[in-house]
């Protein structure tokens, strides 16, 4: 089952009559995923499922009780409800602040930012992307790996140009740490990569407005499909990412708007510009180690 089967079941009017609460139905989800990633690292009983839903119906109540304050319709609030399936008001009002509440959410959110958890990420997503920039010329296809990236996240080689760097006092951590990272985002890397850009080039960003919502699905839907497209070294034409490891979005979620540079490393391109003028083999054995 698709993670957005209710909504892409919904009749297609919906998408336009009441988009912005769809967007925050789906925004919630993905908020909930970075939270509580699917490849969790739990041994044993896993509640991670259960958080997720928990955090979802937080999130959603909030959205609908701001709503009603906002004296909204009682059409709109139907809608609302019936689309994001909130329980009655007399649950709500039985259940609010018991369950994994706001705050709490927030607080956490905010330890996986100050913990550089969505920051390690989105160096690799950018590492990666550009190590497939930078070889494609050459070999022909995007060809990247997450030792190579990761060997030049903890280099001096930048990370990016025209695009946010690491900020003075920023640290990853190592090897170790960044491989750990990627193990648990790996399904929700794009997401990740889309929250970073927005925060970077957008101020501020609140995500409290729809239009917000909906440039960041863009957005994710961009990295993900820019993450398909680049190849593992170690089996021939093989993805690096697989397509139902990424985590799509709803159908009707486009990103052919979306234009960002993809910059090439530099250094890397006059290494491969001197290996082809020298001598093949050489080009090659460099492609194939890593």
């Amino acid at each position: 089952m698709s993670l957005w089967d209710k909504y892409e079941k919904i009749p297609r009017e919906y998408l336009t009559d009441y988009r912005d609460i769809i967007l925050y139905g789906v925004f919630h989800h993905i908020k909930a995923l970075l939270l509580y990633p699917p490849n969790c690292a739990c041994k044993g009983v896993c509640d991670c499922d259960e958080m997720r839903k928990e955090i979802v119906l937080t999130l959603d109540v909030e959205f609908y009780i701001q709503a009603k304050k906002a004296n909204a319709s009682q059409r709109y609030l139907s809608k609302m409800k019936f689309l994001l399936e909130i329980p009655d008001d007399g649950y709500l009002v039985d259940t609010r602040g018991k369950a994994y509440g706001l705050r709490h959410i927030q607080k956490d959110f905010k330890e996986r930012e100050d913990e550089n958890h969505f920051k390690s990420i989105d160096h690799l997503v950018w590492t990666l992307l550009r190590l497939g920039e930078t070889y494609e010329p050459y070999i022909r296809i995007r060809k990247a790996s997450i030792t190579e990236a990761i060997e030049m996240i903890l280099g001096t080689m930048p990370l990016k140009t025209n695009v946010q760097g690491l900020k003075k006092g920023y640290s990853l951590g190592g090897e170790k740490a960044l491989r750990t990272h990627f193990r648990k985002y790996k399904d929700v890397c794009h997401f990740v990569a889309a929250f970073e850009f927005m925060k970077e080039n957008n101020e501020p960003v609140s995500f409290n407005k729809p239009a917000q919502i909906e440039e960041f699905l863009k957005l994710s839907d961009w990295f993900r499909l820019q993450l398909l497209y680049l190849s593992t070294p170690h089996v021939k034409y093989a993805s690096l990412f697989l397509e139902e490891v990424l985590l799509p979005l709803p159908s009707w979620v486009s990103s052919e708007e979306i234009d960002i540079p993809i910059e090439p490393f530099g250094d890397r391109v006059k290494e491969l510009e001197e290996a082809v003028r020298n001598s093949i083999p050489m080009l090659k054995n460099r492609v194939m180690a890593h």
